[in-house]
């Protein structure tokens, strides 16, 4: 099994987080990598819980579905970190499986 751990900084605007990590995802899947592991806050990173708040993703968001949708298309699995999501309400740092079917197959809140 090939695992790759992918390294950058993300930051307070997700779109350009997002510009960082697919270049890093399709370089580790042409490196046949199965298994990919991102950093912690990989899609937004600040340094206020205001602005944490205000950006928390939905486990439904458009950004949690291409991250899903691209394990699915490259058929890898995905470990994402953290992403800070609103969950049932509260902000949380979750950590997110996701498996070579696109399936969120475990999470882990720190």
């Amino acid at each position: 099994m090939r695992i790759s751990c992918v390294q950058y900084t993300a930051e307070p605007d997700i779109a350009v987080s997002e510009s960082r990590l697919y270049p890093l995802l399709d370089q580790a899947v042409q490196g046949a990598a199965q298994v990919i592991l991102l950093p912690e806050c990989a899609l937004f990173l600040s340094s206020t819980h205001a602005q944490s708040r205000l950006h928390a993703l939905s486990i439904d968001s458009p950004e949690v579905k291409r991250l899903t949708k691209y394990a699915l298309t490259h058929r890898v699995t995905l470990i994402v970190g953290s992403l800070i999501m609103r969950v049932n309400g509260i902000t949380r740092n979750r950590t997110l499986v996701i498996n070579h079917l696109g399936e969120i197959a475990a999470t882990y809140d720190k």
